[in-house]
């Protein structure tokens, strides 16, 4: 019976003419502008992530430490998989602490965020109303699918994921090519770099961290104008980075 309705759906599916479908691309969506989509962030599995909890809405299927998953689409990326570095920026985002329910207040720069007292523990910030003031550096990427489609997403990193962003971003910058007899500094989103996690363990416990592997050329004239075009938005203040769920690390 179940074969049977799957086969009906596909032949519904196939009868539709695809003169039609083409005469109607992008149709129901002629409205929707940049600051009507948000971009996902990538997020690392840990034991304590309510994505692993059954009773939680955030659950998703399958997920399991160390994973990396879609906050928007849940997607997981259970293995190594490989993103485009288009741009970097350092935001200090306001959120209520976990204890006292979480949630986003709002994103500040350098110029603008309050000040903030460090705990006696060393390791947050909290601010006089608080709330905690989270130093995080945001790497926007494409995500490089095994087919060769891609698709953007940020990166957030925290706490102990800022040593990582420090030393990708210093690699990023080391990077030279020689292109017409000149050696020059490429732009990021002229490589693509594996991504994966591994294990760090101290005396308040373990969490995972991503590694990230050696770049690789793209060598894709496609998918390097979507990561420049990626690169134009964020540049100009028009892509907005998903923050409905507090994902940072508490290392």
């Amino acid at each position: 019976m179940a074969d049977a309705q799957v086969a009906k759906k596909e032949n519904s599916a196939l009868s539709i003419p695809a003169d039609d479908i083409l005469a109607d691309v992008g149709r129901g969506l002629e409205k929707v502008r940049s600051d009507d989509m948000t971009i996902p962030r990538l997020a690392i599995v840990q034991s304590g992530s309510p994505q692993r909890k059954k009773k939680d809405d955030k659950y998703i299927e399958e997920a399991d430490e160390g994973m990396v998953f879609n906050t928007v689409s849940s997607k997981l990326y259970k293995d190594t998989f490989y993103v485009v570095p288009c741009e970097f920026e350092k935001v200090f985002i306001e959120w209520v602490p976990r204890e006292s329910g979480g949630g986003l207040v709002s994103i500040y720069n350098a110029t603008n965020k309050p000040q903030a007292k460090r705990e006696e523990n060393g390791r947050r910030f909290i601010l006089e109303n608080g709330n905690q003031l989270v130093d995080t550096a945001q790497h926007y990427v494409m995500v490089v699918a095994e087919d060769g489609s891609y698709e953007p997403a940020v990166m957030s990193m925290s706490s102990s994921l800022l040593t990582v962003s420090r030393n990708w971003v210093t690699r990023m910058k080391l990077q030279r090519e020689n292109v017409n007899g000149k050696l020059i500094e490429p732009p990021t989103f002229y490589y693509k770099w594996p991504i994966s996690t591994v294990e760090k363990t101290n005396s308040d416990g373990s969490w995972f961290i991503y590694k990230i592997g050696n770049p690789e050329p793209i060598g894709d004239t496609n998918l390097y104008q979507g990561a420049r075009s990626l690169s134009d938005s964020v540049r100009k203040g028009t892509a907005t980075a998903d923050v409905s769920q507090d994902t940072e690390l508490q290392f």
